[in-house]
């Protein structure tokens, strides 16, 4: 039966709403418009792990096949640990200086905001917001350390007041600490911006380099940290809940955060960047964001550096509570490279997967939203209404609740 129409809007569902399956389920794809309803495609999954995405008339729709058994395709060096110690170290033994300048221009009621600025180990110092609440609160607030998703010159990509102050107020009350990645100047023009976008940070995500030392993404992840240490001199903190939250970059910065600070008690990584990026090195040209692998001399120079930058090893190194979502379309960070971290994080061993239907494949300390029609973005309009009543909203019930 051909439902379709010129002006059809078509929804496409799974079998299983989570788009999670095993190796011999049968996934079913339907089609709807209206009250109608028919199925459109059966196939059962004979290999695994596998990300498939199926095309309908106008849409699309994923999932993913046995995705407990990706793995990061580079180990992770043996002396992780031990370099990133080094360079901690390092910028340590500069003495943190930072500066603080209320924003005379936010007013709320209930939070007060302050432009940001810590000197740090490189070209430029931490650049950012902090909210504070103002009310006293016997045993202190929790803090938010908000990281921001690639780009230089986009609205998304800069600090705003009052988005710090807006994520203040998550839960019963928090510190937030929202940085941008670069440590560009707060508030100015937009020409500013271009200009960096265009000159001194053109095509930053996919510059190669020759030693670990000199990688682009080793400073912007001391600068995570060094707004952490901040963060925590701050008397307004409880002094034992961190929650890490990044979009895309973002998300790799947060879970960068949680691999080298044990301070760190959760994470929010919305379709994190920066996975198995050593071993998207080693298939040499397809996996996922930074797609930094392209550009390396060779893939043996690409996995020896980027292997220290692995989300995948980040991971494995924390014990934070995770909460992350995944886009089973998203090409940009891809399914395959998100899973391939959660399967090296500790608590994920331990075996609940929670998409929309739970799928039991982690721990209770690692839940997991898969969108099957997510790409790196946010779904089509279509199905915006569906993943904001499901998906955004258990993560933000997540958020809150950590938090109170």
């Amino acid at each position: 039966m051909n439902i379709l129409s010129a002006a059809a809007t078509i929804l496409l569902s799974l079998s299983h709403p989570d788009g999670i399956y095993q190796v011999g389920d049968t996934v079913k794809v339907y089609a709807s418009l209206g009250d109608k309803t028919e199925l459109v495609h059966s196939e059962v999954a004979c290999e695994g792990p596998e990300n498939r995405i199926f095309d309908y008339e106008d849409t699309q729709i994923g999932w993913v096949v046995a995705p407990q058994d990706y793995v990061q395709g580079v180990p992770c060096p043996k002396d992780f640990k031990r370099w990133w110690g080094k360079q901690l170290k390092a910028m340590r033994r500069e003495k943190m200086e930072p500066v603080l300048r209320e924003m005379s221009g936010v007013s709320d009621p209930d939070v007060i905001c302050y432009e940001l600025e810590i000197n740090c180990i490189g070209d430029n110092p931490v650049r950012g917001y902090v909210a504070i609440p103002r009310a006293e609160r016997e045993g202190g607030y929790p803090l938010v350390m908000y990281f921001h998703a690639a780009g230089v010159a986009g609205r998304w990509c800069r600090c705003w007041p009052e988005e710090t102050v807006s994520m203040a107020k998550w839960g019963n009350g928090a510190i937030c600490v929202n940085i941008n990645a670069f440590g560009m100047e707060n508030g100015r023009e937009q020409e500013y911006y271009d200009a960096l976008e265009q000159g001194l940070y053109k095509d930053y995500s996919k510059r190669a380099s020759e030693s670990r030392e000199d990688y682009f993404f080793k400073n912007m992840y001391l600068r995570a940290v060094r707004a952490l240490d901040f963060a925590c001199t701050l008397p307004q903190w409880d002094g034992k809940r961190v929650l890490a939250y990044g979009q895309s970059q973002g998300g790799a910065q947060a879970f960068a955060l949680a691999g080298l600070d044990k301070r760190v008690s959760a994470v929010v990584g919305i379709v994190p960047g920066g996975c198995n990026s050593a071993g998207s090195a080693r298939k040499a040209g397809f996996d996922s964001w930074p797609y930094t692998y392209k550009s390396f001399v060779n893939s043996q120079q690409g996995q020896k550096i980027l292997s220290y930058f692995d989300g995948c090893n980040f991971l494995a190194n924390t014990r934070a509570k995770l909460f992350v979502e995944i886009g089973l379309m998203d090409q940009t960070c891809r399914p395959s490279a998100i899973f391939s971290a959660l399967n090296a994080n500790r608590a994920s061993r331990t075996g609940g997967c929670c998409g929309e239907g739970g799928s039991g494949l982690y721990g209770p300390e690692v839940t997991v939203l898969t969108s099957p029609w997510r790409y790196h973005d946010e779904p089509k309009p279509r199905y915006w209404d569906h993943w904001r009543d499901t998906i955004y909203t258990a993560r933000m019930q997540w958020i809150n609740d950590y938090l109170q």
